[in-house]
């Protein structure tokens, strides 16, 4: 999605293990790389991915990781910048430069500046603020009123939030006016859609990755284990990075205390907090940061979507998906034969899942996406609700919601929202 740092480079002393010792390198920080700080905070994200010949680094939240291939010698570099800001598109620049000295990598030889880091930073501001500025004209002309689903700037794979305003994005939703001001030429709300506008790691880049991160990954509950800590951690480190460098930045006092409340809960808290952060949360009457406050459509499996509170804590083991808050959980088996071009069609997987269901099955969940039956526990206070579903060849999914007996109801409802919607 818009701007993009492309280079393309010949390391003059390769080896076997040149993407693992980049790996390691990164790791361990170049100059300002800061992974260890913001790269991680959704759950089960690695910072640094090797695979064969490539490499992605997450070099910050906002921003699709930096995809780095290597073979015999070559290297070629592909960094979508734009969602993240100029200041983010400098700083890839000059990690790539440490590279080139670290690793001996002469990067587009015959070129005086192939980084871009002499450019002028006035002109790579003009160049973000005609991106976002055409971006606003387009979402005006294609999305007139608010109500629709439109994120602009988040992840690939992103669940859809539900929000107020004419779009999501990194930073929180924007309504028509933000949208008409910034088609209109305001630079400063255009600037405020960017978490890292300016160069190196400022007071406001640091806050603003803060907020970026509350906004998209904290679940804002009491944290149930450790898949929740990275967000909360990540947020509360930032926020007092910013403070420290800035006493007069203003911070988002009230969501930075419940952050720190809630992180008390499973850790002691560094004291590196303002000591008036309560007494300054108190007067802070904004609207708190965070789509996960609200339910949310998360994407399964193409074509697979279910509506879960914002707050549960999910992800993949082998063939089974699960989501949870510490008290209702949901389990989906998938299970496959062979592929989507020769496998059995739905309706025999169904008939499969059926078979191998009969006899455990209460009364019927009448409205979901399959056949849906109460699943009663008779020695716990819990009870749920299964089903299966398949809608393409040599698929199908077993639905399991385990809830306690109050929560029924829901069980029931989450069941329902399950869909699939062909691409």
């Amino acid at each position: 999605m818009g701007i993009e740092l492309n280079v393309a480079g010949v390391c003059r002393a390769p080896t076997e293990d040149f993407l693992q010792r980049v790996e390691r390198w990164l790791r361990t920080g170049p100059a300002g790389a800061r992974i260890d700080w913001t790269s991680t905070s959704a759950p089960f994200r690695n910072p640094v991915e090797v695979s064969g010949d490539q490499l992605l680094a997450v070099l910050h939240p906002a921003a699709e990781p930096v995809d780095l291939r290597a073979a015999h010698g070559q290297v070629v570099v592909t960094a979508g910048c734009a969602p993240a800001g100029p200041g983010y598109h400098r700083h890839v620049a000059a990690v790539l430069h440490e590279m080139g000295r670290e690793f001996d990598i002469v990067w587009d030889e015959g070129t005086d500046d192939p980084l871009g880091l002499a450019d002028n930073r006035a002109e790579v501001e003009r160049d973000y603020l005609t991106w976002i500025r055409t971006l606003a004209h387009t979402v005006l002309s294609q999305v007139p009123t608010e109500g629709n689903v439109v994120s602009l700037g988040l992840s690939l794979g992103s669940d859809q939030f539900d929000y107020e305003g004419l779009a999501a994005t990194w930073l929180g939703p924007r309504d028509v006016d933000w949208f008409r001001a910034v088609a209109d030429g305001d630079e400063a709300a255009a600037v405020r859609f960017f978490p890292w506008w300016e160069d190196g790691w400022t007071a406001r880049t640091f806050r603003d990755t803060a907020l970026g991160i509350m906004w998209n990954d904290v679940r804002w509950r009491v944290p149930t284990d450790e898949d929740d800590a990275p967000a909360l951690r990540q947020a509360d480190t930032l926020l007092a990075e910013a403070s420290r460098l800035d006493h007069a930045l203003e911070l988002p006092w009230a969501a930075w205390h419940e952050l720190r409340g809630l992180l008390g809960t499973l850790e002691p808290v560094v004291d590196d907090a303002p000591a008036d952060l309560a007494e300054r949360a108190s007067h802070d009457f904004g609207a708190r940061p965070g789509y996960r406050r609200r339910p949310v459509f998360t994407s399964l499996l193409p074509g697979w979507s279910l509506r879960i509170p914002g707050d549960f804590t999910y992800g993949w083991d082998g063939d089974r998906w699960w989501a949870w808050d510490g008290e209702r959980q949901i389990d989906i088996t998938v299970l496959r034969v062979d592929d989507e071009k020769t496998g059995p069609p739905p309706a025999a997987m169904l008939q499969y899942g059926a078979n191998a269901t009969e006899g455990h099955r209460g009364e019927p969940v009448l409205g979901g996406p399959g056949d849906g039956w109460w699943l009663p526990s008779s020695d716990t206070d819990e009870a749920g609700v299964q089903g299966i579903a398949s809608h393409r060849n040599g698929e199908l999914l077993l639905v399991t919601i385990s809830v306690p007996d109050a929560e029924m109801n829901w069980a029931i409802e989450t069941w329902r929202s399950l869909r699939y919607s062909p691409r």
